[in-house]
Formats: C-alpha cells, structure tokens, sequence
C-alpha cells in the first residue's frame, strides 16, 4: 500500500528556486524532469513514495499495561537495561505482520520516549531487540517532543512527513487528534496488540486508502 506523490517546483528566482527544491530533497523528494525555463520561471517536477505510518505505543499495545509489568520496566530502565525489556512475543508478531503485508511503517508516541531525552538511539535498539526490522521503522521513527507538558497529542500533530498519507494511532486510550490522524485504541492491555486488533487497524488503513 503505497503511492508516488508528484509536485511542480517553480520560482521566478533561480537561487529561491534551486533552495526550494534542496529543501524538499532533504525530505525525501527527488526530482523527475529537468529543469525547465517556462516563461519567467524555473520549473521542475519532483515525487516522493508515500506509504502508510502507524503511530504505536508500547504500554498497554506491545507491552503490559499492570503495575508488575510497568515496574519491571522502570527497574530495567534504571539498571541501564532499557533494550532488554521483553515485549509482548504476539502483539510484536501480529504488528509485524501488519507492516509486511500493507508497507506501513512504524513511529514510536510512547510516553517512555520521556526517558530518553539525549539518548533516543536506544528506543531504536529496543524495538530491533524484541525482532522489529530496520525497514519496519520509519526514518524518523521517535516522535520528538514538542513542549515541556509530555503531550503525546502534541507531539503526534507536529510530526507528519512527507513520506507518509495514511496516519494510524495505535495507543491503549483514545486519543485527540487533528482529523487527519486516525486513532485506535487496543482492546486488551495485557495482552497487547491480538489478531483481532490487526483485522480492525487494516480496515482502517484500507478505508484511509
């Protein structure tokens, strides 16, 4: 589930034109003609591959939500073993195989990425730790933070790529976003993400396309 997004590029200024379209290469675009003159501007058509983005969580959706679970992980945390806390073995294998089969991949919202100011390499390792894949993850994977306030809602809206046209929020409560987002929340928190939360977030995913 992918599509080829193109746009027209053009400036009357040639050093504002050549800017503009360095600025949408450094996001992922590339251009598709050659640079025209057409009348008094330069023209140039450039794309970009866009594909599906889930927001996920970790507690509640890959992890466990109970107060055992959530100390453990804070113990780990504080023993400088945050990459080495196990996620849910099913919930991981039932998201994997929701980003195999639609190309989506993945941005991480959790409130745990409030412990890693300075160090977000580590939620990377974490996720190819519990058998996530470097292609499964979007480039710019951990949703930086917007603000003092921890608002995950906030730091999701400040966050959309071009990469990305379909954007699903995979968390263990609602949340409120901008309507371009698409929130889930996740039926059993213990459990994490089942199969039947899979079928749910690719109808989603198939309505949004």
């Amino acid at each position: 589930m992918r599509k080829i997004k193109t746009i027209t590029v053009s400036h009357a200024y040639k050093p504002q034109f050549e800017h503009l379209v360095e600025l949408r290469e450094q996001r992922g675009w590339r251009t598709v003609s050659p640079v025209i003159k057409h009348g008094e501007c330069y023209c140039v058509d450039m794309a970009i591959e866009q594909r599906p983005v889930i927001y996920i969580g970790i507690s509640g959706v890959l992890y466990p939500n109970g107060d055992d679970a959530q100390l453990a992980a804070i113990d780990a945390y504080k023993a400088r073993k945050f990459t080495a806390i196990q996620f849910i073995p099913s919930a991981v294998q039932n998201l994997i195989a929701l980003l195999d089969s639609t190309g989506a991949r993945l941005k991480v919202h959790s409130m745990w990425r409030y412990r890693l100011y300075g160090e977000t390499q580590q939620m990377t390792q974490l996720f190819l730790n519990n058998g996530f894949q470097p292609h499964h993850l979007h480039s710019k994977f951990f949703v930086p933070f917007k603000g003092r306030d921890g608002s995950k809602e906030l730091d999701i809206s400040f966050s959309v790529s071009d990469d990305s046209w379909v954007y699903i929020v995979v968390d263990k409560q609602h949340l409120d976003l901008k309507p371009e987002f698409v929130s889930y929340t996740v039926q059993n928190l213990n459990e994490g993400l089942t199969s039947m939360d899979i079928e749910a977030i690719y109808r989603l995913i198939e309505k949004e396309v």
